[in-house]
């Protein structure tokens, strides 16, 4: 049965972490280590920055979402108890900009209406 893309990402990941570490106890330089190994210096350094800075996910970390069914409304409510109802199919552009004034407009405790 053939891997799915998930499953090879997940593959390759464990791989250079495991590649990674082994150079940590290695003593070699990085490009000694990565010469031995076969592979880049500079495909290491990438993969290494990449697991470093989270750039990639590991399926251990992917968790499973229950999407709720559609609504036909998007709802917000403030910290000021207002509900701020926007339709689903609302642009994303619009939503940044109702967002915006929202996140930009004082609040009742604040004194302002």
């Amino acid at each position: 049965m053939a891997k799915t893309r998930a499953q090879q990402k997940s593959e390759t990941i464990g791989r250079w972490k495991r590649l990674i570490e082994k150079h940590k106890h290695s003593g070699l330089s990085v490009e000694a280590f990565c010469r031995n190994e076969g592979f880049s210096a500079a495909t290491f350094y990438n993969w290494r920055r990449k697991l470093e800075t989270k750039d990639v996910v590991s399926v251990a970390e992917v968790v499973q979402v229950e999407v709720p069914p559609s609504r036909s409304a998007i709802e917000f409510q403030l910290p000021n108890g207002s509900l701020v109802r926007v339709p689903e199919s609302v642009s994303e552009q619009t939503l940044r900009s109702v967002l915006t004034v929202v996140a930009s407009t004082p609040s009742e405790e604040h004194g302002a209406c």
